[in-house]
């Protein structure tokens, strides 16, 4: 397995949350999830971002930066060497507990 996570910060949400990746700003690192406070999303939370075309890929951390009723926003804080991993990309899915999950 790659890198252990032991510097990831982790504040998941309570319960199971998904969304989905919207507008992706790779300049500041911020990224566009479609879920928000009506999901139980506050600020401070993390999202773990996965990859589910083809074979599924784990992405990276986002720490929640701003929250409205049913959007929000993430800025990606794990892995910091974003030029050596997958970028992130709109249509990926933010999921608020670490989930491995099977093709």
């Amino acid at each position: 397995e790659k890198e252990k996570a032991d510097k990831k910060p982790q504040n998941p949400p309570p319960g199971e949350l998904r969304g989905v990746i919207g507008n992706v700003d790779p300049k500041y690192s911020l990224v566009q999830i479609s879920v928000g406070s009506e999901a139980g999303l506050k600020l401070g939370h993390t999202l773990e971002v996965w990859r589910l075309q083809g074979q599924p890929k784990y992405l990276g951390t986002v720490l929640i930066v701003e929250v409205m009723a049913q959007k929000s926003v993430g800025r990606v804080v794990w892995p910091f060497n974003a030029v050596n991993s997958p970028l992130i990309q709109a249509g990926d899915h933010a999921v608020s507990h670490e989930m491995v999950f099977k093709p």
